[in-house]
């Protein structure tokens, strides 16, 4: 049966996760994705990643028409991935996309007509104009006094939104959020957002709304509902309309129930005309993403055999909690530790650990050995936005698999 193997942080997890892995196999519910029979027939003879862009055009047509009901703005977070498959997807079937600097716009495809690009940089020293070149609406989102002095120094033709940090809007939850952390470096507080209104400049020229992404692992439906009611009672506070307000992405572990009920009470909380723009990034590509590497390197002590494979963790899996793919029998009674480490001469370049099962000779049963092909799942796509060359080593190639 083939499952997928999760790693583990310590021995009660790991052992937790065997017993999982063995109910599965007893029950015979084989891991199976369109995918998997073209990685195993052996096509691909380097190391790679490989995306399902049929899997990821679905996602990006499911969402569409979600936020079509409710008039919902969706973007492409861009820094996701820049692959050009990836944003002509993009491009298809949402609204627009988010960048961070010119570099990024550059890189979406030549014409935007009817679009929207949303700007949120750490770094705004540059023309602000230059993002609406291809035909594409814009809307640029300031978080400091210095990015709104260099806003209005150039009054582009565009609205600005105010980030606003979303700890802030959370700290006063009781219980506390699980999502929830004590502070960011992106954004303004609500009680700094409150002394700007009182500036006659500010009056004059208002921000078109807010804009918040809260990107913790832990975000849940409560998370995002929290944050808007946040939102909501600020604008109160301040006798603001607001015109947009984008929430952001980091859903990506949230139920697709949930992000429905959550667009609905971001609705709910800002009735059109105000636009709702959000910007999700790996969750388009959940469950899409794979890597395909060679064992070339093995070395046992006692219960733990130690691999070194031609794929890289630091270089080519960056941001990835990789899962192994991988044949479990039922009624294996035995386990061995399995570590998975990068060729690189770095000592921290590890891949992942695992416990798998077996019944009397581990090598033989599991098939790892120096030569095998192994496969990855739970690829992000920001591991192919930072996959790179250290040591010696080449980037991974990228394969983008259509059935």
């Amino acid at each position: 049966m083939l499952a997928e193997v999760r790693q583990f942080r310590d021995p009660a997890e790991a052992q937790t996760q065997l017993a999982g892995l063995l109910k599965l196999a007893n029950e015979n519910r084989n891991f199976s994705s369109p995918i998997l029979d073209w990685l195993q027939s052996g096509s691909i003879n380097t190391p790679a990643l490989v995306f399902d862009a049929r899997l990821i055009e679905q996602r990006m047509q499911w969402l569409h028409e979600l936020t079509r009901h409710l008039s919902i703005t969706p973007l492409v977070a861009a820094k996701s991935c820049p692959a050009p498959e990836y944003l002509a997807l993009g491009l298809k079937h949402l609204h627009g996309f988010d960048v961070s600097n010119p570099a990024e716009y550059a890189g979406l495809p030549e014409r935007l007509d009817g679009k929207l690009v949303s700007v949120t940089a750490p770094d705004l020293r540059f023309d602000l104009g230059g993002f609406s070149a291809r035909g594409n609406k814009t809307v640029v989102v300031l978080d400091s006094l210095t990015q709104l002095e260099h806003y209005f120094s150039q009054n582009p033709p565009f609205p600005y939104l105010l980030r606003i940090q979303g700890p802030d809007l959370m700290v006063h939850q009781s219980p506390p959020d699980p999502a929830y952390f004590p502070a960011t470096r992106f954004g303004f507080s609500c009680k700094e957002v409150r002394q700007l209104f009182q500036l006659k400049r500010m009056r004059d020229n208002p921000p078109a709304g807010f804009h918040v992404h809260h990107g913790s692992e832990r975000n849940q439906a409560s998370t995002y509902k929290n944050i808007i009611g946040g939102l909501s009672e600020l604008s109160r506070q301040l006798s603001l309309q607001p015109t947009c307000i984008n929430i952001g992405g980091g859903w990506h572990s949230l139920p697709t129930d949930d992000i429905g009920d959550v667009l609905q009470s971001a609705r709910s909380a800002f009735p059109q005309p105000c636009n709702i723009l959000t910007e999700p990034g790996r969750w388009y590509a959940e469950n899409a993403g794979f890597a395909v590497c060679t064992i070339v390197n093995q070395s046992s002590a006692g219960n733990v055999v130690k691999y070194t494979v031609d794929l890289s963790g630091r270089c080519h899996l960056h941001w990835s909690n990789v899962k192994l793919v991988h044949e479990i029998e039922s009624g294996s009674n035995r386990a061995c530790e399995a570590q998975f480490f990068g060729p690189s001469c770095f000592e921290g370049d590890r891949v992942g650990k695992f416990l798998l099962p077996y019944r009397n000779e581990f090598f033989n049963e599991s098939g790892l050995v120096t030569g095998a092909r192994v496969i990855f799942s739970g690829v992000s796509t920001y591991s192919l936005a930072w996959n790179t060359s250290f040591n010696g080593i080449p980037r991974a190639d990228a394969i983008w698999w259509s059935p």
